[in-house]
């Protein structure tokens, strides 16, 4: 092929062109009618998001990370969207218009890595096909699942990243530099401030292509002295920096931590008894979950099965004309109904298949240079989808956190369609029309996906409440019933009774709260749901308030409930009842005033109260609150909402010990 790496067989495969700057339009036009069909509409407005917004502020105010905010995570995104909000300004834009640059930038690496390891065509599919899968997409309740507004973006900066450490990789490796070692040591040390999975599958995907070149002979042994040292030094490099940063703002020892966060969050033993993370994987329901990977891998197999029999030139001229010309629009539409019927779950299965092959044809060609060096860059890129899904496990799928996991798969099925089968094919010499093959599996990853836009444009079209203003505004869906329901009557109501300089603390996750009123938190965890608090291993949490004059905090917890996390964050009636007792109830807000059960956001003025310690079971802290002064006015519930006369309230200490 002459857009690809090669085939020893006497009858190259057919080359479906793709004009570089026709390529390069369309990808521009679509990213542009993607992000002006779904603008202002990623984020969530209760869940995760928040706290990406909220930690970077308080960066920008002096906070420390580790010390002030905990993370489950690397210090590089944290301080990253810091970098960005001082030089553009503290605003949801700000991250917005930088993150569609980096994945402006991934897309780039990714068609580059793909189109250097087969041909133009089959990475222009595969790039179209990740921007409009895992760009501006939201394919359940929740949003943030996208690279614009991400859940957390050391996802997104993982992924970016590691496409980058890739091509960097390859290229010390095929060529002996060290400037390209250097390169991909310091990108790998930046992935390992990211996440664990990411920094797991980058590991991986370096190992594995590091064995491989020495036994294929795709390097010189020799050119290992020098790449090796250089790669290991370079990697050191950026954690260094951050962990000689913190150390100034406390123990070397919790520097090193929080810079091995992605490390030390992953060899946490509550993981692996994690509900969450178990039915995540699929190993909650693991019979079921194997058959439908089973199932959707015989469709896949079955969808190979039928393109090649279209195709199949062998029967021109034995069968009527009209049987391949009906079968090829059926092909199109199966295309639809497998991807609805779940082949994403079947991704494992069909990577591990591409990885095989991609073996046994290195192994075949390993004494052509070009070639070896081609499919040394696609087997990388597949043993990182590989390593990737390994945290889905039985449950891979394109919503949720598939946005990033499943991203290098879903390439690695288009290179299998695209391809890999045809080149195979074509290797052994089959009768079939190559071409064609290759121009309908491209149609139908594009078909493929419409249900995806379908499913999208429905969730978006319910969009339509305007929270917050300027430079953070976005839409949000709060009709009756949906998880943000009350949140502008909420931030409404907070806004009403807090004063400047005062603190805001919400249960269990209130970061987009604390943000959108630019009130800081006294909390150092942004979220406290279960399953990061167990990641946090903090058993002992206290929060103590001082008023210098008239002092009040004011507590805000919500019931949002996140059916696909299985989150709840709805404090108990035994909850309520000790927080009414104690404090005097602001405002509150929800289907039923008189029915504690269903509402779902109450505010508090707990004034003279000298321990709260009721929310333990929601997030394994005990909270202290100690304020003088009272709320201003009558604050019962009938009598609407009451003007808070506080003062600032300073945080007096602020303490957590790991358990």
């Amino acid at each position: 092929m002459a857009d690809s790496p090669g085939t020893v067989s006497t009858a190259p495969t057919p080359v479906v062109r793709a004009r570089p700057l026709g390529a390069l339009l369309l990808h521009a036009v679509l990213f542009a009618v993607l992000a002006a069909w779904s603008w202002l509409k990623w984020p969530d407005p209760v869940v995760d998001f928040g706290r990406e917004l909220y930690v970077p502020w308080q960066l920008t105010q002096g906070k420390v990370l580790y010390r002030d905010i905990e993370s489950i995570y690397g210090p590089l995104s944290p301080y990253v969207n810091a970098l960005w909000m001082r030089l553009f300004g503290v605003s949801l834009l700000t991250l917005v218009v930088c993150n569609l640059a980096v994945f402006a930038a991934t897309l780039a690496g990714v068609y580059i890595l793909i189109r250097r390891s087969t041909d133009a065509l089959t990475a222009s599919v595969a790039s179209l096909t990740v921007l409009i899968v895992s760009g501006f997409l939201q394919l359940d309740g929740i949003g943030n699942y996208n690279f614009v507004t991400p859940y957390a973006h050391e996802a997104t900066h993982g992924i970016a990243m590691s496409v980058g450490l890739l091509l960097a990789w390859h290229a010390a490796l095929t060529s002996g530099r060290t400037r390209f070692s250097a390169a991909a040591g310091l990108l790998f040390g930046s992935v390992l401030m990211t996440k664990p999975e990411i920094l797991l599958a980058a590991t991986a995907a370096v190992g594995t292509s590091l064995v491989i070149a020495v036994t294929h002979k795709v390097t010189e042994p020799r050119n290992l002295r020098t790449i090796l040292p250089v790669f290991a030094f370079a990697a050191a490099v950026p954690p260094s920096l951050f962990a000689a940063y913190l150390a100034r703002h406390m123990t070397a020892a919790a520097a090193f931590e929080g810079v091995a966060g992605a490390v030390t969050t992953a060899l946490n033993p509550s993981i692996a008894a994690n509900m969450f993370y178990v039915a995540g994987m699929g190993l909650d329901r693991p019979g079921t979950n194997a058959a439908r990977m089973l199932l959707g891998f015989g469709a896949f197999l079955g969808f190979a099965t039928a393109l090649i029999a279209v195709c199949w030139t062998g029967w021109r001229g034995k069968v009527p004309q009209l049987i391949p010309e009906l079968g090829r629009p059926i092909v199109l539409m199966a295309a639809v109904l497998f991807w609805l019927v779940g082949m994403p779950r079947a991704l494992p299965l069909i990577v591990l298949s591409t990885l095989a092959t991609v073996i046994a044809l290195l192994g075949r060609r390993r004494d052509n240079s070009e070639q070896s060096q081609s499919l040394l860059l696609l087997l990388m890129w597949t043993v990182y989808a590989l390593a990737l899904l390994a945290k889905v496990g039985l449950n891979a799928r394109l919503e949720q956190y598939g946005f990033y996991l499943s991203l290098p798969a879903v390439t690695v099925l288009v290179v299998a369609l695209c391809w890999l089968i045809p080149e195979v094919l074509s290797e052994q010499l089959a009768s079939v029309a190559i071409r064609e093959f290759r121009v309908l599996a491209a149609m139908a990853c594009g078909a493929a996906v419409l249900p995806l836009l379908v499913t999208s444009n429905t969730l978006y079209r319910a969009k339509t409440t305007a929270i917050g203003s300027g430079g953070d505004r976005f839409y949000a869906n709060t009709a009756a019933g949906s998880h943000a329901a009350e949140l502008p009557a909420t931030l409404d109501a907070i806004k009403s009774v807090a004063s400047p300089g005062d603190m805001l603390a919400v249960l269990p996750e209130g970061g987009m709260g604390n943000y959108l009123t630019r009130l800081e938190s006294p909390l150092r965890v942004v979220n406290s749901c279960r399953r990061n608090s167990r990641y946090l291993a903090r058993t002992k949490c206290s929060v103590r308030f001082s008023g210098r004059r008239r002092g009040s905090c004011c507590l805000c917890t919500g019931t949002h409930r996140n059916t696909s996390t299985r989150c709840s964050a709805q404090t108990s009636a035994t909850e309520r009842g000790h927080l009414d007792g104690s404090c005097s109830t602001i405002v509150r807000f929800g289907p039923s005033a008189s029915d504690h059960s269903k509402q779902r956001a109450v505010v508090w003025c707990c004034s003279n109260v000298r321990s709260v310690r009721h929310f333990e079971g929601v997030t394994h802290c005990a909270i202290r609150l100690r304020c003088s002064g009272g709320c201003g006015g009558s604050a019962h519930p009938d009598a609407g909402l009451q003007r808070l006369g506080v003062g600032r309230a300073t945080n007096d200490t602020t303490r957590c010990r790991a358990g």
